[in-house]
């Protein structure tokens, strides 16, 4: 499709810095560069990238359409496409090879009139045009959730499985194809749980670890994070409950040690407007070094992605609920190497949504990238 299907604006805006409970912190503005897309941004921490050219890539989806589009640091449009590819189409991660292909995962529906989804994936050029398109059918609708390329230069995708049309069960599925999508092994973690993945990394040491949220029917969610070797196979999988976890994003420090963001309920669920967002900081094994929860107690704050600084602390974006009326906000956290909270910034104005990825350019400034009422926002933030 022709590249008319876009709307790009500078905005400036105040933010505001709010106590959370970690540390109490005074009110105060500033003006980030905010930037404006016409297409929906796909999942959190796996739909934005830096390019080979220090450009920045997105996918997402508009109307049932795939999209993908290059904008340079300073927000302008190098490039934007669509792409048809069946019904019930969404694009939720992508990565980049070191020949500078583009690989794009997510879902479509194979069969007309169908919701039954199918994993999707698809390879562009350096320019965004297609290469092939493919889709991988299973016996169970079947989506891309998230995209990483290998230390080997394969692709691994991790998915979620259930039976068609219900949501008694979710499994998670992962999947390792080569750069020409041929499939190399598929394993499913099957349990009689409601499993979602929405972190996928590779360790140093070239395993695998994704982070989501368990839950048994009916019941309260944990935060999940599996580990797993470079042949498909589980190493250990831990669970943090009893109330409500959910993990969106985990990195791996220099030392093996990980460190998880999400959020937590603490009153079992209800209502959503009070979760705090949360940190875990654990072993390579699994176990709990420290667990920390950051928020107002009249507001609902969300973890979504979580970067190293150079100096050892950590940024984590989201959003609050609450914090103005109807909506979210977009959140930004920094906490140092303990988990002691440095400052917290939100967007009040104009509504946005949610900062579902958060990349770190040369200088260690934050470059927040989400949701905006079905469109997409970039805004660029000092590290203060």
């Amino acid at each position: 499709m022709a590249n008319s299907i876009f709307r790009i604006s500078l905005i400036t805006l105040p933010l505001f810095l709010f106590a959370c409970k970690e540390v109490e912190c005074d009110l105060i503005e500033s003006d980030p560069e905010q930037y404006i897309y016409e297409t929906s941004i796909g999942a959190s921490d796996n739909s934005a990238i830096w390019s080979f050219d220090r450009s920045i890539m997105f996918c997402g989806s508009k109307d049932d359409l795939i999209s993908a589009f290059k904008v340079t640091q300073q927000g302008s449009i190098l490039w934007m496409k669509y792409f048809d590819v069946g019904e019930n189409a969404y694009a939720n991660g992508l990565v980049e090879s070191a020949d500078h292909e583009i690989f794009i995962c997510g879902a479509a529906s194979r069969v007309s009139g169908t919701v039954k989804s199918n994993l999707l994936l698809l390879k562009l050029t350096p320019m965004g045009d297609t290469v092939w398109t493919k889709t991988f059918e299973t016996v169970m609708s079947t989506g891309g959730e998230r995209i990483l390329l290998t230390k080997e230069q394969h692709l691994l995708v991790v998915g979620q499985t259930n039976v068609f049309e219900s949501d008694s069960f979710r499994n998670i599925s992962i999947s390792k194809l080569d750069l020409q999508g041929i499939l190399l092994w598929t394993k499913t973690f099957y349990s009689n749980t409601i499993d979602r993945a929405f972190g996928l990394i590779e360790t140093l040491n070239g395993e695998y670890i994704v982070s989501g949220s368990r839950s048994l029917p009916g019941e309260y969610s944990e935060l999940l994070l599996i580990r797993f070797d470079k042949n498909g196979d589980l190493l250990w999988e831990q669970k943090l409950g009893p109330q409500v976890k959910h993990g969106a994003s985990t990195i791996e420090l220099a030392n093996g040690d990980l460190v998880s963001c999400g959020n937590y309920n603490n009153t079992n669920g209800s209502p959503e407007t009070f979760s705090s967002l949360l940190v875990v900081k654990m072993n390579s094994y699994g176990s709990i070094i420290w667990e920390k929860e950051y928020g107002d107690s009249v507001f609902g704050e969300h973890g979504q992605c979580i970067k190293a600084n150079h100096d050892g602390s950590f940024t984590i974006s989201g959003y609050v609920l609450g914090s103005s009326s109807p909506g979210s906000d977009p959140l930004l956290l920094k906490i140092d190497s303990d988990g002691k909270m440095l400052w917290c910034e939100i967007n009040t104005e104009p509504k946005y949504g949610s900062g579902t990825n958060l990349l770190k350019d040369i200088d260690d400034n934050n470059i927040v990238i989400g949701r905006d009422n079905g469109d997409t926002f970039m805004s660029i933030h000092n590290n203060h």
